[in-house]
C-alpha cells in the first residue's frame, strides 16, 4: 500500500473512530512543510479539544515505525501541546509497545488505536490485520528460511557474514539476504561491519513458537511392549547401523537434558522407512493408547544442532523448546526449564 492510499483510507476509517469514542474532527490538513507531518487533525474527543499530528508509514515492520514516531518526537517543537500519532496498515502488538515507550500513539486500518494523552486515555487492541495478503512474521518460518534462523538461535552470540550464515544453514545467499534484510526491519538483529548478530534471540524465539507446531511433521503412532528407554535406545541403534538420521525430541529428549516431567511415550524424529522400522522395534500402529510418536521431519533442517547424550542424540534444544511448547499434554511445562537452564534468553 503506497502511503498516499493509506493516508485516503485513514480519513473515513479515523473520523468513524472518533465518533464511536465520543468525539467529533474539526479538521484533518495536509501539512505543507517539506519536513513535518503527514497530517496535522484538530479534534473534540470527550469535550477535550486535542491536535494530533500523524506520520504515515505504508510498512509496519519496528525499524520504519521506530522512524516515524522519532521523527514525530522532533516535530512537536513546532506543535507545541499536540500528541504524536503513527498511522500503519496494521500495528503488532511489538510494534505497539515501542511506540509506548515513546509515548506516541497509533491508529491501523484493522481499527487497533490508542491516544494516551492526559486525561483522555483510549486504547483499542487485538484486531487482527485486515490484509490477508500482508506480509507477516510466518513468512520467516517457512521450511528454508526457518533453517536460517535455527543458526541464528543456536548460536545466539555468534556474529555471522551473510555467506557464512548461508552456508551454515545449506541455503542460497540470496534467501539468507532476504531474511537478514526481513529481520532488520524487524529489528531482531543488528548489521554492522563485523556482520550479523541476534539483538532480541528471546522475542524471535516466541514469534517462532506463535507460527510453529510439532505437527508439520508427519506423525506416525505405534505401540511396544518395551520401556521407552527400550524403544529409544533400539531406534538409537538401528539408525545408526543403517546410516539414517535420527534424533530424540519432545519428552525424550527432554528427559537427558532438563528432565522436569515425566512422559508416557518416546517420541523421535527418524528419516528411513517406517515399515522397515516398524519390523525392527516390533511396533504395532495404532490409533489410540499410542506410547511410541516417530515423527518424519518436515525439514531436515530439525536435526542441525543435534547434541549426543550418552551415544544417543538429541534435537538441539531450540527444536525441543519448540516442539514442546505448544503440545497439550504439560509440554509448556516442561518447555520452561529448557529456556530457563538451557537456552537462557
Amino acid at each position: 500500500m503506497l502511503e498516499t492510499e493509506l493516508i485516503e483510507d485513514f480519513d473515513a476509517r479515523f473520523r468513524e473512530f472518533v465518533s464511536t469514542v465520543g468525539g467529533t474532527i474539526r479538521s484533518i490538513s495536509k501539512e505543507r512543510a517539506p519536513l513535518g507531518p503527514d497530517l496535522v487533525i484538530q479534534a473534540e474527543i470527550r469535550d477535550k479539544p486535542i491536535t494530533l499530528i500523524v506520520e504515515a508509514k505504508s510498512q509496519g515492520e519496528p525499524r520504519y515505525i521506530r522512524e516515524a514516531a522519532d521523527q514525530l518526537r522532533d516535530y512537536l517543537s513546532r506543535f507545541p501541546g499536540a500528541y504524536p500519532i503513527v498511522l500503519a496498515p496494521y500495528i503488532s502488538a511489538q510494534t505497539a509497545n515501542l511506540l509506548k515507550s515513546k509515548a506516541v500513539g497509533y491508529f491501523d486500518l484493522a481499527g487497533n488505536a490508542l491516544i494516551d494523552f492526559g486525561p483522555l486515555f483510549i486504547s483499542i487492541a487485538g484486531k487482527p490485520s485486515r490484509n490477508p495478503v500482508q506480509r507477516t512474521l510466518k513468512s520467516l518460518f517457512a521450511a528454508k528460511s526457518s533453517r536460517l534462523i535455527r543458526v541464528l538461535l543456536t548460536n545466539p552470540k555468534k556474529t555471522w557474514y551473510v555467506q557464512d550464515l548461508a552456508a551454515e544453514a545449506g541455503v542460497s545467499i540470496g534467501l539468507a539476504s532476504k531474511l537478514k534484510q526481513r529481520l532488520l526491519e524487524l529489528e531482531f538483529v543488528d548489521d554492522t561491519r563485523a556482520g550479523v548478530h541476534l539483538t532480541k534471540p528471546g522475542d524471535l524465539l516466541d514469534e517462532w513458537a506463535k507460527a510453529y507446531s510439532y505437527q508439520k511433521n508427519d506423525i506416525f503412532k505405534y505401540y511396544s511392549p518395551n520401556t521407552a528407554a527400550q524403544v529409544e535406545s533400539r531406534v538409537s541403534e538401528f539408525a545408526r547401523q543403517q546410516g539414517l538420521g535420527y534424533a530424540l525430541t519432545m519428552f525424550s529428549g527432554a528427559e537427558r537434558v532438563a528432565p522436569f516431567v515425566r512422559y508416557n511415550f518416546s517420541a523421535f524424529y527418524f528419516s528411513g522407512s517406517m515399515l522397515e522400522l516398524e519390523q525392527q522395534l516390533e511396533l504395532k500402529p495404532t490409533d489410540s493408547g499410542a506410547n511410541v510418536w516417530a515423527f518424519r521431519p518436515f525439514d531436515d533442517g530439525v536435526y542441525y544442532g543435534m547434541q549426543n547424550v550418552g551415544g544417543i542424540q538429541i534435537v538441539s534444544n531450540v527444536q525441543l523448546y519448540l516442539d514442546l511448547i505448544n503440545y497439550k499434554g504439560r509440554g509448556e511445562e516442561q518447555a520452561r526449564p529448557i529456556r530457563e537452564s538451557l537456552l537462557k534468553y
